[in-house]
Protein backbone atom coordinates (compact mmCIF):
# COMPACT_ATOMS: atom_id res chain seq x y z
CA UNK A 1 0.00 0.00 0.00
CA UNK A 2 3.03 2.84 0.98
CA UNK A 3 4.78 1.38 -2.26
CA UNK A 4 1.81 2.36 -4.29
CA UNK A 5 0.98 5.59 -2.63
CA UNK A 6 4.38 6.45 -3.24
CA UNK A 7 4.52 5.70 -7.12
CA UNK A 8 1.05 7.54 -7.55
CA UNK A 9 3.21 10.75 -5.21
CA UNK A 10 5.42 10.52 -8.33
CA UNK A 11 3.13 9.94 -10.51
CA UNK A 12 1.51 13.04 -9.98
CA UNK A 13 4.36 15.07 -9.31
CA UNK A 14 5.64 14.14 -12.95
CA UNK A 15 2.45 15.06 -14.80
CA UNK A 16 2.75 18.33 -13.00
CA UNK A 17 5.73 19.49 -14.93
CA UNK A 18 6.48 19.66 -18.44
CA UNK A 19 10.06 18.84 -19.89
CA UNK A 20 12.39 18.10 -22.80
CA UNK A 21 12.17 13.70 -23.40
CA UNK A 22 15.43 13.73 -24.47
CA UNK A 23 16.76 14.87 -21.45
CA UNK A 24 18.01 11.95 -19.20
CA UNK A 25 16.79 14.11 -16.39
CA UNK A 26 13.42 14.41 -17.79
CA UNK A 27 11.58 14.28 -14.35
CA UNK A 28 7.96 13.41 -16.65
CA UNK A 29 9.90 9.91 -17.63
CA UNK A 30 11.06 7.03 -15.14
CA UNK A 31 13.73 5.30 -16.47
CA UNK A 32 14.33 1.76 -16.07
CA UNK A 33 18.23 0.47 -14.91
CA UNK A 34 18.92 -2.79 -15.16
CA UNK A 35 22.46 -3.67 -13.42
CA UNK A 36 23.87 -7.23 -14.65
CA UNK A 37 26.58 -8.33 -12.32
CA UNK A 38 29.59 -10.32 -13.85
CA UNK A 39 30.06 -11.86 -10.34
CA UNK A 40 27.42 -13.43 -7.89
CA UNK A 41 29.37 -12.07 -5.18
CA UNK A 42 28.67 -8.83 -6.35
CA UNK A 43 27.13 -7.65 -3.23
CA UNK A 44 30.09 -8.79 -0.71
CA UNK A 45 32.71 -6.95 -3.43
CA UNK A 46 30.78 -3.45 -3.04
CA UNK A 47 30.60 -4.22 0.60
CA UNK A 48 34.41 -4.66 0.63
CA UNK A 49 35.13 -1.50 -1.25
CA UNK A 50 32.96 0.67 0.69
CA UNK A 51 35.02 -0.59 4.00
CA UNK A 52 38.42 -0.18 2.55
CA UNK A 53 37.13 3.32 1.87
CA UNK A 54 35.60 4.07 5.25
CA UNK A 55 32.04 3.57 4.23
CA UNK A 56 32.21 6.03 2.35
CA UNK A 57 31.98 3.79 -1.04
CA UNK A 58 33.16 6.71 -2.88
CA UNK A 59 36.39 5.57 -3.70
CA UNK A 60 37.87 4.84 -7.28
CA UNK A 61 37.27 0.90 -7.13
CA UNK A 62 34.26 -0.15 -9.05
CA UNK A 63 33.14 -3.86 -10.18
CA UNK A 64 32.65 -4.43 -13.75
CA UNK A 65 28.95 -5.17 -14.82
CA UNK A 66 26.63 -4.70 -17.89
CA UNK A 67 24.10 -2.01 -17.84
CA UNK A 68 21.00 -1.81 -19.60
CA UNK A 69 18.98 1.50 -19.78
CA UNK A 70 15.80 1.83 -20.75
CA UNK A 71 16.43 -1.05 -23.18
CA UNK A 72 19.80 -0.12 -24.22
CA UNK A 73 22.73 -2.04 -23.64
CA UNK A 74 26.51 -0.54 -22.08
CA UNK A 75 29.22 -3.14 -21.45
CA UNK A 76 31.32 -3.54 -18.66
CA UNK A 77 30.74 -0.54 -16.46
CA UNK A 78 31.93 -0.03 -13.49
CA UNK A 79 29.85 0.16 -9.98
CA UNK A 80 30.38 0.63 -6.95
CA UNK A 81 28.45 2.63 -3.86
CA UNK A 82 27.83 5.96 -3.37
CA UNK A 83 27.53 8.22 -0.51
CA UNK A 84 28.09 7.80 2.77
CA UNK A 85 24.84 8.43 5.13
CA UNK A 86 22.69 6.33 3.22
CA UNK A 87 24.87 3.36 2.71
CA UNK A 88 24.47 0.13 4.80
CA UNK A 89 26.18 -3.15 3.35
CA UNK A 90 23.75 -5.41 5.75
CA UNK A 91 20.85 -3.63 3.22
CA UNK A 92 20.10 -4.58 -0.76
CA UNK A 93 19.02 -1.15 -1.44
CA UNK A 94 21.94 1.01 -1.48
CA UNK A 95 23.02 4.04 -3.43
CA UNK A 96 24.99 2.82 -6.52
CA UNK A 97 27.12 5.20 -9.26
CA UNK A 98 27.27 3.76 -12.64
CA UNK A 99 30.10 4.91 -14.30
CA UNK A 100 29.19 3.58 -18.42
CA UNK A 101 32.54 4.24 -19.56
CA UNK A 102 34.65 2.46 -17.31
CA UNK A 103 36.34 0.38 -19.14
CA UNK A 104 34.70 1.36 -23.27
CA UNK A 105 35.77 4.79 -23.99
CA UNK A 106 32.47 6.83 -24.50
CA UNK A 107 29.80 5.01 -23.98
CA UNK A 108 27.25 7.48 -22.56
CA UNK A 109 23.64 8.17 -22.51
CA UNK A 110 21.70 10.97 -23.85
CA UNK A 111 24.82 12.59 -23.00
CA UNK A 112 25.78 11.47 -20.13
CA UNK A 113 28.09 8.77 -18.74
CA UNK A 114 28.16 8.72 -14.66
CA UNK A 115 24.61 7.41 -13.79
CA UNK A 116 23.76 8.78 -9.77
CA UNK A 117 21.59 6.82 -8.08
CA UNK A 118 20.15 7.66 -4.36
CA UNK A 119 18.36 5.00 -2.11
CA UNK A 120 15.66 8.26 -0.92
CA UNK A 121 17.52 7.34 2.33
CA UNK A 122 14.94 8.91 5.17
CA UNK A 123 13.08 10.41 2.47
CA UNK A 124 8.73 8.15 2.72
CA UNK A 125 7.45 10.28 0.25
CA UNK A 126 10.51 9.48 -2.55
CA UNK A 127 10.24 12.89 -4.13
CA UNK A 128 12.09 15.43 -2.09
CA UNK A 129 15.19 15.50 -3.80
CA UNK A 130 14.02 15.43 -7.45
CA UNK A 131 11.30 17.98 -6.21
CA UNK A 132 14.21 20.18 -4.94
CA UNK A 133 15.97 20.27 -8.04
CA UNK A 134 13.07 20.95 -10.04
CA UNK A 135 12.12 23.94 -8.67
CA UNK A 136 15.29 24.93 -7.64
CA UNK A 137 16.55 24.79 -11.55
CA UNK A 138 13.78 27.12 -11.80
CA UNK A 139 15.71 30.14 -10.15
CA UNK A 140 19.46 29.16 -9.92
CA UNK A 141 22.30 26.73 -11.65
CA UNK A 142 21.39 23.49 -9.97
CA UNK A 143 21.82 19.56 -10.79
CA UNK A 144 19.15 17.96 -12.66
CA UNK A 145 16.87 14.82 -10.65
CA UNK A 146 15.08 12.59 -11.90
CA UNK A 147 13.15 8.70 -11.29
CA UNK A 148 14.92 5.67 -11.88
CA UNK A 149 13.44 1.74 -11.46
CA UNK A 150 16.34 -0.50 -10.50
CA UNK A 151 17.16 -4.19 -11.07
CA UNK A 152 20.10 -6.15 -10.37
CA UNK A 153 20.67 -9.37 -12.22
CA UNK A 154 16.74 -9.47 -12.90
CA UNK A 155 15.50 -8.76 -9.55
CA UNK A 156 14.15 -5.19 -8.44
CA UNK A 157 15.49 -3.32 -6.43
CA UNK A 158 13.05 -0.35 -6.13
CA UNK A 159 11.90 3.50 -6.68
CA UNK A 160 15.56 5.49 -6.67
CA UNK A 161 16.30 9.02 -7.41
CA UNK A 162 18.81 10.18 -10.46
CA UNK A 163 20.99 13.10 -9.76
CA UNK A 164 22.95 15.00 -11.81
CA UNK A 165 27.22 15.16 -11.31
CA UNK A 166 28.39 18.11 -10.10
CA UNK A 167 31.72 17.45 -12.31
CA UNK A 168 33.41 19.20 -15.34
CA UNK A 169 30.63 18.64 -17.60
CA UNK A 170 28.07 20.58 -15.05
CA UNK A 171 30.97 23.68 -14.64
CA UNK A 172 31.37 23.80 -18.76
CA UNK A 173 27.69 23.98 -19.04
CA UNK A 174 26.71 26.62 -16.61
CA UNK A 175 29.52 28.60 -16.45
CA UNK A 176 31.85 28.00 -19.59
CA UNK A 177 34.55 26.33 -17.81
CA UNK A 178 36.19 23.72 -15.39
CA UNK A 179 39.11 25.50 -14.88
CA UNK A 180 38.22 28.88 -13.15
CA UNK A 181 37.72 29.27 -9.05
Amino acid sequence: LIFNFQLTIVFVLTSIYSGNTQSLFDINTIRTVEINFFDADWDDQLDSLASLNAGTGSGTERILANVIIDGIPFDSCGVRYKGNSSLDTAKIKNPFNIDLNYTVAGQQYLGKNKIKLANNFSDPSMVREALMYEISNKYMDCPQGSFVKLYINSTYIGLYTHTESIDNEFLDEFYGSSENP
